[in-house]
């Protein structure tokens, strides 16, 4: 007994929760379906009310057994209804008897159930969370409108084919309907200031009932639920099972003719992609407040599981509901057993309540889903008038807007994936093709240079243009490229296209490469194309489709591909010592002698012959290890002959090139100075023969000789000084652009 107890104590929060969130989806659930059925005839409201039941049991049990996302609360929703209600006036329209509509709508709600599951199981659910805001935005105020359009003259009490012109029309207005849903309306805006407790709709049904009973005192016609046209009526379930309803819509289905079953599809497509966004839109907000994360495929394939079951069972197809979830959350769910006692309870009133769902009073519907529809429209739509960058976002807004009202949702749909692709492009051509720029001065490679060759790298770098590209090379930013390296040019003789950033190219984005090419040519210089991404295709990287496209040919003189930016640095500086003949040596294949090295050129011969005793020549095989990351060591070395790299190992195995010494350089002097464990690895990139000054015997020869090392710690400073002002200008370089 105690178990029990504890057990119910501790599912109590969800119990609470899922009771709570049915009372806020079982009403709208009725009001959506009376909304659609209503629209075939005068005689379907009560199937309408069934099927808004029935989709709230299905769908909540089934998204709470199978889906993954806690707290969620799947039902019928507004968007559905709105473009269920458009498809029943189009059947209409294309003269479809109205006995076979209810048929059509088990088998649209159950194709867009399919479809959502197809699109899970493809991976397609992530691709909904890329559908741009302004066109959700005009969509769902597309479908507040239209709730407005179609509930307001229930309101007015009109006659079921009325439209929105009748209700200007104010002698054929009811003032008993009107007062009905007015309570309700009135209720629904005020209930949630007054308590939070009970949900807004519930409070809102209960009041406009006892509204309605009220007025039966006075008006006995209003208290006979057989013959009173303004409220549900009796129920479906009341002389048939779901078994038999299905059975009789069943029957009906050899005589669907393929010209009506074609027009499903499209209403399918669109009613799976919109129920997909509310539910991705309702995970999104749960995930925020819950600190958690959902798998927006399993979802998917859940909620388009629920919906074809609803089909099945004669409901109406929902996703995943922002109200209920909401309520269900803040009611103190925990679990997701709180989807199935929502889905539980709302069988209860099926089974037990059916006799007061059909005294609920049709106004009073039509004031709750006209509460729903207003907020459903996005009132801060005007505001991005207020600023130039914004009017794009409004015109799209706008569009899907009079889409949706002047023609059909399904349209909407259609221009909704129009503007959609116009706003990527327009994305795409505002945001600059040039991420950062510099110029040889200011972006040095990692490879270390004498003061010769420093200083006139420093006078000729600017004859290096470095370019950082980004995004895609395509008809709408081939032009904006080319405009920006023609002010490139008159100063630099050789371009670096740094492409690591780009993740596609089009053929106008190669032509476009074509004539920077031969404008880099005609200034005498290269064209150099660095770190191309992998793919430019599913199957074909990027630099076999610029050479499909006749870019890039073998035998161009004024084109190198290479594969870093490390690489084009490395060969632009290397050009402009070339053509300033700059010679380090007469053989670079030669050791330098030790007395000849550039570090001791301002070093005395008289102290020359006293470091002779404290220098070791070291030769290391290519591709071995001068030192490791860790070892303990104080040398400096000074590279008389080859080319050693300096590396960062990480510990999956990479490594990150950190700098490059060659001929006539030195390296290791942070060892040296501070007498502590290496902090990198130095591996000879060929054959090096290197000098090495050990610290202990340097402090030796100090005691003895201070003014030779006086002058060597002196030399040392002068060249630390002279890379940590270079390095300041690549940071200051790099924070500019």
């Amino acid at each position: 007994m105690q178990n029990i107890l504890a057990r119910l104590h501790k599912w109590l929060p969800d119990i609470f929760g899922g009771s709570t969130a049915m009372l806020v989806a079982l009403p709208s659930a009725i009001a959506f379906g009376i909304a659609i059925f209503s629209t075939i005839g005068p005689g379907f409201a009560s199937q309408g009310a069934m099927a808004g039941i029935l989709g709230t049991v299905v769908i909540g049990l089934v998204s709470a057994v199978f889906g993954r996302t806690r707290l969620l609360i799947s039902a019928p929703c507004a968007p559905a209804a709105a473009i269920l209600t458009v498809f029943v006036s189009e059947m209409h329209r294309a003269g479809v008897p109205a006995a076979q509509i209810p048929l059509l709508l088990l088998l649209v709600g159950g194709m867009a159930g399919l479809l959502q599951m197809a699109a899970g199981l493809l991976g397609g659910g992530k691709l909904f969370k890329y559908i741009p805001y302004p066109v959700v935005a005009g969509y769902m105020t597309g479908v507040g409108l239209l709730i407005l359009d179609a509930q307001l003259p229930v309101l007015a009490g009109l006659p079921a084919d009325a439209d929105i012109l009748d209700v200007l029309v104010v002698s054929q207005w009811r003032w008993q309907a009107l007062l009905v849903g007015g309570v309700a309306i009135v209720t629904m805006v005020v209930a949630p200031h007054i308590t939070q407790k009970i949900p807004a709709a519930a409070l809102a049904i209960a009041a406009s009932v006892l509204c309605h009973l009220g007025l039966g005192y006075f008006e006995p016609a209003l208290r006979d639920l057989a013959t009173n046209p303004w409220v549900i009526g009796p129920l479906v379930s009341e002389n048939s099972g779901v078994g038999q309803l299905f059975a009789e819509r069943a029957h009906m289905l050899p005589s669907l003719s393929w010209g009506t079953l074609r027009l499903l599809l499209v209403p399918a497509v669109t009613l799976a992609v919109l129920l997909s966004l509310d539910t991705m839109k309702t995970c999104l907000i749960l995930g925020a407040i819950t600190q958690s994360r959902s798998d927006s495929n399993r979802e998917i394939i859940v909620q388009g599981l629920a919906n074809t079951t609803s089909s099945l069972c004669c409901g109406i197809p929902g996703a995943g509901t922002m109200g209920a979830t909401l309520v269900n959350v803040h009611s103190g769910a925990k679990t997701r057993l709180s989807g199935l006692v929502e889905g539980v309870t709302a069988l209860l009133v099926l089974l037990v309540f059916s006799p007061l769902v059909a005294w609920i009073p049709l106004s009073a519907l039509a004031g709750i889903l006209i509460v729903v529809g207003v907020r459903m429209i996005d009132k801060k739509t005007l505001s991005l008038l207020k600023q130039r960058s914004t009017w794009m976002d409004f015109a799209v807004i706008f569009g899907v807007v009079l889409a949706a009202c002047a023609l059909s949702l399904i349209w909407a749909a259609a221009v909704g994936v129009a503007l959609s692709v116009v706003l990527f492009l327009r994305d795409q051509i505002s945001r600059p093709v040039i991420r950062r720029r510099f110029d040889g001065t200011a972006l040095r490679s990692k490879k270390k240079y004498l003061m010769p060759a420093m200083e006139i790298l420093g006078q000729q770098g600017h004859r290096t243009a470095i370019l950082e590209l980004q995004g895609a090379l395509f008809f709408g930013t081939s032009d904006q490229l080319l405009s920006e390296i023609e002010r490139e040019l008159p100063r630099a003789t050789n371009l670096i296209l740094h492409m690591r950033h780009v993740h596609a190219i089009d053929y106008s984005g190669a032509y476009i490469l074509h004539q920077i090419e031969t404008r880099v040519a005609d200034n005498g210089g290269t064209l150099v194309i660095a770190a191309l991404s992998k793919k430019a295709r599913e199957d074909v990287g990027i630099r076999q489709y610029l050479k499909d496209l006749g870019f890039g040919a073998e035998n161009s003189k004024h084109l190198r591909f290479v594969d870093t930016l490390e690489e084009a640095l490395e060969w632009a500086e290397q050009w402009l010592l070339d053509a300033s003949d700059y010679r380090i040596a007469a053989d670079p294949a030669t050791p330098i002698p030790f007395d000849e090295h550039p570090f001791f050129e301002r070093v005395s011969a008289e102290a020359m012959a006293d470091l002779h005793d404290a220098i070791e020549t070291v030769r290391v095989t290519k591709g071995d290890f001068v030192f490791r990351r860790g070892m303990t060591g104080a040398h400096i070395y000074f590279v008389a002959q080859g080319t050693v790299r300096i590396v960062w190992p990480f510990a999956d195995g990479s490594v990150r090139h950190m700098s490059s010494f060659s001929r006539g350089d030195f390296f290791g002097e942070v060892a040296f100075l501070h007498r502590h464990v290496r902090s990198a690895d130095a591996i000879a990139e060929e054959d090096v023969t290197l000098y090495a000054l050990r610290r202990e015997k340097f402090d030796v020869l100090s005691r003895s000789h201070p003014r030779t090392t006086t002058i060597v710690f002196e030399q040392l400073a002068r060249m630390l000084a002279i890379r940590l002002r270079q390095t300041n200008l690549e940071i200051e370089a790099l924070e500019k652009s």
